[in-house]
Parts: C-alpha cells; structure tokens; sequence
C-alpha cells in the first residue's frame, strides 16, 4: 500500500482516484462532498474525513474588515449545509470567535464529529480554524480540541484523530517566534484533543510558480516548520503535509513527514471549504521538466520549438513529441486532469521504489535532470509567469532536497 494520501474534492476527483491511485491506503474527504459521490469511493480505502469548517476564516476576515456583504466571500451552499450544525453567524462573529461561549463551541463540535463517525472513517480531523497571526483563535481551538476530546471518549469511534495546523499567510513561517507560535497553539491543541497525528499545510502557498522568493525563504522556513513541529511533537505517529506540488514530495524524501498529501490533477494547494465552483483551466505535465503548463497555442509553438532541440534525447523528444500531437483533445480539461495525474502517479511510485535513506537523493538526481534539460530548452510561454523561466521550477525544489 502506497503512503500517499490523495485529496478528493468533488465527483471527477473521485474517478480519478479509482483510475490512478487504487493503490492508496487513506484517502481524504470533506464532510460536505456531494452525497452521489461517497458510494464511489474504493471500498478498499480507509477513509479520512474532515468537517469541512475551515472556510469559516473567509467569513470571519469579511466580518473583521467590515465587509457589509460578508457572507458573500463563501459559499452559500456551503453556508446552509454548515448551519445543520451551528448558527453560522453566530460562529463566525469575531468577538465570539475571540471570546467563544462554551455550550455553542462543544455542541457544534459534537454534532459534526457526530456526522463525520457515521461515514465509517479510519481517521477524523479536529475540528479546527485555521491559523493567523496573532493569538485571536487560540482560545476556540483550543475549546475545539476539549470538545473532541471528551466526544472522542463518549463515542463509539475507535480510530485516528487528526489535528489540522492550516496556514494561512508566509509570515506565519518567516522567523522563529513565528513559528514557535503557531507550533505551541497547535500543540496544546493536540494534546487537549488526544490526536494521533497531524496535518500541516500552507494554503497560501503555490509551490510551482517558479519565485525566487520560494527558493529564498518560502521553502527553507517551510522544511524549518516542519523539523521544529516534529521536534515539538515526537509521539505523533501521523504526519501529513500539503497538498503541493512537489515541495511535499521532497519533505517526503527528508523524511519530514510520513505521508504526502496530493491533489488528483488539479489544484495542488489546499482549498479552504467553501469555495465557489470554477471552471477548470487545463493543465497538463510536461513530464520532463517537472512542470505543468497552460494548454492553448502558445503551448503548441513552444513544443513545435522543443522538440527540434538537438540535444534532446530520444526518451525525452518522444514525451514532447507525444503531448504535442494528443495536444487538441488534452485540452480538454478533464483530460487534461488525467494526464496530469497519471504523471503524478508515476513520480510517486518511482520515488517510492527508494528505500527511505535514498530518497532525498534520488529525488534531488531526478529534479537535477529536469533542471539541466529546461535550461537547454526555450522559455516557456509568458502566461506561466514566473515559473516560464527555464529549469527555474525544478531548480527551487532540488535546491531543498539535500
């Protein structure tokens, strides 16, 4: 069984899953996925569920900032499913967030947790906001956490608890005291919760941009958080990271963390709950280089250019050559989806082939090849930003592997 942990988010995620990662031994869902979709999921899988509230921090900033339409900034299907179990108003309210009331915050917590058990789950996340930069939310994490605790002990559900420890903005990693914050909230909530493991992600952070900001600080304050919460928490027997794109693959690798979460395809960042529906912009890997690319003309002419490039392999020409000519249907965005996964799939069992004491090196030769091969190929098109300069995405990653 694979230790990756994938990420389903909605109904074509959950084909994605069952074409590609069969394999996988947890797989994680939001309480609030679409009730057709839960059938569909492997039989075989143990299933991580989480209450899908931490979509309540939208809410909470708009109110802070004292946005007259706040209840626009999420969801309001979402809105109404969360009101089964609490007074959304009321729970977003930042002076009762900063000041909660003890009945209202145990008996959400109850009921949810209640719901999330009857999904038959091996692990159940914490219920938990995610975090900012002062301490306004540490007081109704940490009710959170005793009410779990004390549901955990009345209840039937004999499996894993999961603390979530949701990032929401860079400086929350950029120096020590930073950091010894949010890793001393988060541990009391651990341990007033009994959790087995834990969940850290940065959901402000998109890992594939190609930014010398990430291979500056974003990604070494990252790897820093993550040595110092395992050093601040030695008895979590469970530890997550991410979703990203490949930063969780090299704290994988470093045996920083024990399973990487991933996406399905798409998105590789976490989403907080709540979100509006978006139409997908079809992505696909080029496998190569560690990257994926936007699908429209401009890929077209740069892959025309690439694979006339003599010093290209005859591997490597082949996959270029490939997408190019399947380019009009991977436009298609589910297709597109697929093809993005089945690579991620492949990365993934092929740094699995390594014993754990080589991963971080092997993982730092494979980005060093695919660093190596985009500074020999053009830029890619304008509209990848940043991330279109060449090698510089796998550049970013293989510079944190060692």
């Amino acid at each position: 069984m694979a230790n990756h942990i994938p990420f389903v988010n909605s109904d074509s995620d959950c084909e994605i899953l069952r074409s590609y990662f069969r394999d996988s031994e947890i797989v994680r869902v939001p309480l609030n996925l679409h009730g057709a979709t839960w059938p569909r999921l492997p039989r075989s899988m143990g299933r991580w569920v989480d209450p899908a509230i931490d979509g309540l921090h939208d809410l909470i900033r708009a109110r802070e900032s004292g946005r007259p339409r706040w209840r626009k900034s999420r969801n309001e299907v979402w809105q109404r499913w969360l009101g089964r179990f609490v007074d959304v108003v009321a729970i977003s309210d930042p002076h009762f967030v900063e000041s909660p009331g003890k009945r209202t915050v145990h008996s959400f917590v109850r009921e949810i947790l209640k719901e999330c058990a009857k999904k038959k789950p091996r692990w159940i996340s914490v219920p938990q906001l995610p975090h900012v930069e002062g301490t306004d939310r540490n007081q109704i994490n940490r009710m959170m956490a005793d009410a779990t605790a004390s549901w955990s002990s009345d209840s039937t559900f004999r499996g894993k608890l999961v603390l979530p420890v949701i990032l929401t903005h860079q400086d929350q990693l950029k120096t020590k005291a930073a950091r010894t914050a949010r890793i001393r909230a988060a541990a009391s909530s651990f341990r007033r919760a009994r959790a087995h493991g834990i969940w850290i992600v940065d959901c402000s952070l998109d890992d594939s941009t190609g930014s010398r900001v990430l291979r500056n600080s974003r990604f070494p304050n990252l790897l820093t958080l993550h040595q110092e919460f395992l050093t601040a928490l030695p008895d979590a027997e469970i530890v997550v990271g991410g979703p990203y794109w490949a930063i969780n693959l090299v704290m994988w690798a470093r045996g920083l963390i024990r399973f990487p979460a991933v996406s399905l395809g798409t998105g590789y960042k976490h989403f907080l709950s709540g979100g509006f529906p978006r139409q997908p912009t079809a992505r696909l890997a080029i496998p190569p280089i560690r990257q994926r690319v936007k699908v429209g003309q401009d890929l077209r002419r740069w892959l025309d250019i690439a694979v006339t490039v003599d010093a290209l392999d005859n591997r490597v020409r082949h996959e270029l050559s490939s997408i190019r000519n399947h380019l009009r249907e991977l436009s298609d965005p589910f297709r597109a989806q697929r093809q993005v996964a089945d690579f991620y799939k492949r990365w993934l069992d092929r740094l699995a082939s390594v014993p754990p004491a080589g991963r971080g090196m092997a993982l730092y030769q494979d980005l060093s090849a695919a660093y190596v091969l985009g500074r020999m190929l053009s830029e890619l098109p304008r509209g990848e930003g940043t991330a279109r300069h060449r090698g510089r995405v796998a550049e970013a990653f293989m510079l944190s592997c060692l």
